[in-house]
């Protein structure tokens, strides 16, 4: 592998492209290295985001030599270029701009460095890899002229860059020196090498100029002719065996087989075909096959196919182009000849052969063969496959009218003959269509209707659970009705008990009756919910939420509110011990979050309970793997509470100074992860954490100084809260009181303040309340969350002062002004105006 301080590379090949192939590219005058070759591997199964992320990680490596960073941009420049290649039409965009970019990026950086060069050759050969791909494109695009337009413009570019690095080359190889440089400035004999490579390239982007001609027209004859003339510079100087001279000739035969001259063409790729390189051998073969197709010569194209497409273990995807072509040619000859049996057996071979390309040899040959394929089947509609080959052709390039049409041709034709899968897959990507052109309704009807017509089909509750994806987001519209939204839901459910999409849908619907305060509807929901659910931790915690809601509502101690209690700590305790009652050998989230749960039941229930909570918090809080800090800190102060219940003191008290004994920092996280914990829990358990919290700040009242501004402020107001919440109310409301006169443009104080006052019940405090909770609406913003909330708070304080008119006055004028709608508070406010009715 490159490291920082390797020997200097040497130069042994001069190899500028993967010669074997006409679009993937390679600036490989350095070394191979495992490196390099470990990035063409990556490429060539197109694994490209992991060939980027290889590159750009050896860029940032410190002691890059600069041989290395030249060489790496070279290598990221190609896999840029690579992807591009790979992509659809509305893709590329972006990956091309990402080559250009590295390159200028290099280039600006290094405005001096002798090796650069080497990058401004790829960056060159990436511009001439766009427009040779536009050009091949063009002859089935829908606006060829636009698109042989856009090839022009890339070629001429390239043809520009490569013409002044010629020139470049020219005026160094006469005063460079036969070694390399101490300032890696490159020998004559490789700068040599180099420029023949160069003057290959331009050939190449003249070739692929003249092929944006029409045939044998002048400019097309002029352009070809300059390939030639390119491609005779390098063959006046290199020796017969170097490896530049068969790829030389290679294209030399291409540009006479354009210019009609076969006879010529022939003789030269004949001679190739005998060579002993095995990519050269099938590159020739391949152009035999052309340049018999040009000649109109079917029979002698055919016996050619017929010879061996694999070579010392080497295969072509060049060579398996031209025999696809002349398999598509006597596809097209039988259909003439009006041969429908032997022209259906030509359609299936010229098929089999388009698959075989995409597999074997990627997505760019694919697309070309693919390509070639649709040219030649035109409209022909008689093969389910190249029908929705065609449909997704028209789709990439954008023909949303036409693809649909032909998708839901091909789905009625899978139909007929009872291809399950191929209609399945047709339907859907008319939906997509849909999507495509922003016509929602119609895409959630297609969505819809296949759920439900291909009820059986594996992918059809995933369909359905995208149709209750697009009408959520149609609930953003608060006039649209949200009961057809809930029925998805349970029809979901219904249909697909057992599918894996239930597990999200049973989330949505719990989801929906939690917001209707449907607890009970809601609890059941989120119960059926599978333990394997990739976010089942946040169910839980909803589900706790959604259980002390519910106790919050039964009256305390009641026969319903100690059933409540059991049902949700018998729950949670079966998610920990499993099916055999036992603690887990591993602890996973899940586990540990449903043992938490279960500890804070526990805590409400009957004292007898304390021994098996205190058992299964230590098991938890010892077990492997170990577990996160933050949720340590909440096992650890239940743990402190449930010896404490049991007369543990001790014990107890240990725990809390291991919670105190850290930095301040650390108790105040601690602190605040205890206050995020009592919010989440009622009754006896809320008042013990609440106190531990006060036990914390008190032991850290001495080294309070030594915490920020902020953080000093924030532990006041946790402080307070813990005041309250141990029931000092009297305390609480004088640290909140002075609070609130420090910091009157704190909303979070001044609602905290508001709150406390409105626990007292007498009309003195109520009175206070309700001055507050005023000043809490002057200093919040129309509308927001928290005006709403002190909006609420207001009518309710007038509510229990006895001014029920008052209340239902203010509410009514939010009704008519402020819609209560966007409010998620709406239930809340109906419920009191209803309260105040006489």
């Amino acid at each position: 592998m490159f490291a920082a301080g390797d020997v200097k590379i040497r130069f042994s090949v001069v190899v500028l492209l993967l010669l074997g192939s006409r679009v993937s590219l390679g600036a490989d005058l350095l070394l191979k290295t495992e490196d390099s070759e470990l990035l063409e591997g990556l490429r060539k199964r197109a694994l490209f985001q992991t060939a980027q992320f290889q590159c750009q990680r050896r860029l940032a490596t410190p002691g890059l030599s600069q041989q290395q960073r030249t060489q790496w941009t070279i290598e990221c420049i190609r896999t840029h270029t690579e992807h591009a290649l790979s992509l659809p039409v509305g893709q590329r965009a972006g990956q091309w701009q990402l080559a250009r970019k590295v390159a200028a990026d290099y280039l600006q950086r290094y405005p001096r460095y002798p090796q650069r060069i080497l990058v401004q050759v790829q960056d060159a050969l990436t511009v001439l890899a766009r427009g040779e791909l536009l050009r091949q494109e063009a002859a089935v695009s829908l606006n060829p002229t636009e698109t042989l337009e856009s090839a022009r413009q890339a070629l001429r570019e390239s043809v520009r860059i490569l013409e002044k690095l010629d020139s470049v080359l020219s005026q160094l190889i006469p005063v460079a020196k036969d070694e390399i440089g101490e300032d890696d400035s490159l020998p004559r004999n490789r700068l040599m090498s180099f420029q023949y490579h160069v003057q290959y390239q331009l050939a190449r982007a003249f070739r692929n100029q003249g092929l944006c001609y029409p045939d044998r027209s002048n400019d097309q004859i002029a352009a070809l002719q300059k390939a030639l003339n390119e491609l005779a510079k390098p063959l006046t100087q290199l020796a017969r065996e170097d490896s530049l001279v068969g790829p030389i000739q290679r294209d030399q035969a291409i540009c006479l087989r354009w210019l009609g001259k076969l006879a010529e063409a022939r003789q030269i790729v004949t001679r190739l075909h005998q060579e002993h390189d095995p990519q050269l051998r099938l590159q020739a073969q391949a152009e035999l096959i052309w340049i018999e197709l040009a000649a109109d010569n079917l029979t002698e194209a055919m016996k050619l196919v017929k010879q061996p497409r694999r070579v010392a273990n080497v295969i072509s995807p060049e060579l398996d182009l031209a025999r696809l072509e002349t398999s598509l040619l006597q596809w097209q000859q039988v259909r003439k000849n009006n041969q429908p049996k032997q022209a259906q057996q030509w359609q299936q071979r010229s098929l089999a052969m388009v698959r075989f390309m995409e597999t074997e040899h990627g997505a760019y040959w694919g697309r070309r063969a693919e390509t070639r394929l649709l040219n030649v089947a035109g409209r022909d509609s008689s093969s389910l496959e190249i029908l929705h080959r065609k449909a997704d052709d028209l789709y990439l390039k954008g023909n949303l009218e036409e693809a649909l049409a032909a998708y839901e041709q091909g789905a009625t034709l899978a139909e007929q003959a009872s291809a399950t899968e191929e209609a399945f897959q047709l339907w859907y990507k008319a939906a997509l269509v849909e999507q495509k052109r922003n016509r929602n309704q119609l895409f959630l009807e297609r969505l819809q209707k296949l759920s439900q017509r291909y009820q059986q089909h594996p992918q059809a509750s995933s369909v359905h659970l995208l149709a209750i994806q697009v009408t959520y987001q149609q609930l953003k519209n608060p006039t649209v009705d949200r009961s057809g939204y809930r029925k998805l839901l349970e029809e979901h459910l219904q249909k697909w008990p057992q599918a894996a999409t239930t597990n999200q849908a049973r989330v949505w619907l719990g989801n929906e009756h939690r917001r209707q305060k449907q607890l009970d509807q809601a609890i059941e929901t989120y119960q059926g919910v599978a333990v394997d659910f990739p976010q089942y931790v946040a169910v839980l915690k909803i589900l706790e939420s959604c259980w002390l809601l519910q106790l919050e509502s039964l009256p305390e101690g009641s026969a319903e509110a100690r059933q409540a209690n059991a049902e949700a700590r018998q729950f949670f305790e079966a998610i920990v011990l499993g099916t055999e009652g036992k603690l887990p050998r591993l602890w996973s989230p899940t586990t540990r979050q449903a043992a938490l749960a279960a500890a804070r039941f526990r805590l409400e229930g009957p004292a007898d309970g304390l021994a098996r909570v205190e058992s299964m918090l230590k098991a938890a809080l010892t077990g492997q793997p170990e577990p996160e800090q933050e949720w340590n800190w909440s096992a650890q102060s239940l743990l402190a509470i449930v010896l404490a219940g049991q007369g543990k003191q001790a014990e107890a008290e240990m725990i809390l100074k291991q919670l105190g004994g850290g930095s301040p920092a650390q108790i105040l996280s601690t602190v605040i992860a205890l206050a995020n914990l009592t919010q989440r829990t009622t009754g006896t358990a809320k008042k013990r954490l609440a106190e531990f919290q006060l036990a914390l700040i008190s032991q850290l009242q001495d080294r309070r100084g030594t915490l920020s501004e902020s953080d000093q402020l924030r532990l006041s107001c946790l402080q307070g809260e813990a005041l309250g919440d141990a029931g000092q109310t009297t305390a609480a409301l004088q640290v909140f009181k002075q609070l609130a006169v420090d910091h009157p443009r704190s909303g979070n104080i001044q609602e905290t303040y508001a709150k406390l006052l409105s626990r007292r019940a007498d009309p003195q405090h109520r009175q206070q309340a309700l001055l507050q909770w005023r000043r809490v609406v002057q200093h919040s913003p129309p509308k927001s969350a928290r005006w709403y909330r002190a909006k609420y708070q207001i009518a309710e304080t007038y509510f229990l002062l006895g001014k029920r008119q008052e209340a239902a006055a203010r509410i009514r004028y939010l009704q008519a002004t402020s819609g209560l709608q966007d409010s998620g508070m709406q239930a809340e406010f109906e419920a009191l105006l209803k309260r105040c009715q006489p």
